[in-house]
């Protein structure tokens, strides 16, 4: 009898432990971003390169980031914000034996943008330096490529993000929780 009422609890049991097997939790939604180039407001149209300056990887990056994350022309543009990125990085360790080393950033972690015109960039093959070139347009700023930076945000902490380029003041691009927009 005892036998008969184990069976019982285990055929009971079982449709929940099936459920439970192939209930897993729905990917969650990436950040997006919402870019507003307004160059041409500013006097000096152009397409800018969106870059990503990513905090976690622990070796030096150029001023204006590691890596582009879109292109923008005048206008708005939806950007879906990557949830990893990585950096390889191979090279003589200490001892002078060659290594490799490689850094990972989760959308979990602070990043922060630069907007640049890549006109500046020679040989640059993207739509940005193409643009900016075939119309002679100059950097923003006088100085140097960027039109502006963000502060450090954490992407997954809002569904959704949104910046103007240039910055004004210059460098100082304010990055704000939006909701998500549609790419």
């Amino acid at each position: 009898m005892s036998r008969l009422l184990l069976a019982f609890a285990l055929v009971l049991s079982l449709p929940a432990c099936q459920a439970d097997l192939g209930s897993a939790p729905p990917p969650r939604p990436r950040s997006t971003l919402v870019v507003t180039n307004a160059t041409c407001q500013a006097g000096h149209c152009m397409t800018i390169e969106v870059r990503a300056f990513v905090t976690t990887f622990l070796v030096p990056q150029l001023p204006w980031g590691s890596r582009v994350l879109a292109e923008v022309g005048p206008g708005r543009r939806c950007i879906v914000l990557p949830d990893t990125m990585s950096l390889t990085v191979i090279g003589p360790n200490l001892t002078g034996r060659i290594d490799t080393t490689v850094y990972r950033w989760t959308d979990s972690s602070g990043i922060s943008l630069t907007a640049i015109d890549s006109a500046l960039w020679y040989g640059h093959p993207t739509q940005a330096g193409i643009d900016s070139t075939l119309l002679a347009i100059y950097p923003y700023d006088g100085i140097g490529p960027a039109v502006g930076e963000t502060s450090i945000f954490v992407p997954v902490s809002a569904p959704g993000w949104a910046v103007a380029f240039p910055s004004a003041p210059a460098f100082d691009g304010t990055i704000m929780k939006v909701a998500s927009c549609t790419p």
